[in-house]
């Protein structure tokens, strides 16, 4: 019988983990599309006795399998490399998506929501100028551009109109890089293996 770690075994490119993690991501696009498109609950919700659906389970196997592949790139990488692979992997992709909602998608959806383009480019409050600016840092201090979707189900958050929910999940994502970067700086990722 052969005898081996599962971390050498999950070490590898053929592991499957990629697979499992779009599966995990799938489970909240299914989920969510429920309540966005107007079709109410996730079924799932019922078919568990209200007490899951597939999106935490989604989630939480996603979250939990992108933890130790991060806990993992943090134990062979130097620190600063470490934060570097995880910055270049969230900002330049962030950044885009802020570009594109206010350049492409906002203009498009005021235009679809007001018959005209007229206002859209202002530049004070609630502008698209002001979403890129507001929202550099990761942290979304602008949910929304000049209200739109706000008629749309999950279109207004905490009295604001919003026009990518998931857009918050980033900054907190990119705190947990340094924490588990922390963690690697002070060996505690190899010597106490109940932290991860």
């Amino acid at each position: 019988m052969a005898t081996g770690r599962l971390s050498d075994t999950l070490s590898s490119r053929n592991n499957s983990l990629g697979l499992l993690r779009l599966v995990f991501a799938s489970f909240v696009l299914i989920s969510h599309a429920f309540p966005i498109g107007g079709f109410g609950v996730d079924p799932t919700h019922v078919w568990w006795n209200r007490q899951a659906d597939i999106s935490q389970i989604g989630l939480l196997g996603f979250f939990a399998l992108s933890g130790y592949l991060i806990t993992q790139s943090a134990q062979r990488r130097d620190p600063l490399q470490f934060l570097w692979a995880r910055f270049l992997r969230i900002y330049p992709a962030y950044l885009a998506v802020l570009l594109v909602t206010a350049l492409i998608i906002g203009p498009w959806a005021f235009r679809h929501e007001q018959g005209t383009l007229s206002g859209y480019w202002t530049t004070g409050d609630g502008g698209p100028l002001m979403f890129v600016i507001n929202n550099l840092l990761l942290k979304q201090q602008q949910r929304g551009i000049h209200d739109i979707w706000g008629s749309l189900p999950h279109g207004i958050i905490s009295g604001e109109s919003v026009m990518n929910v998931s857009l918050w999940t980033l900054y907190w994502e990119f705190l947990c890089y340094f924490l588990i970067g922390a963690l690697a700086v002070f060996g505690l990722l190899r010597r106490a293996k109940w932290i991860p």
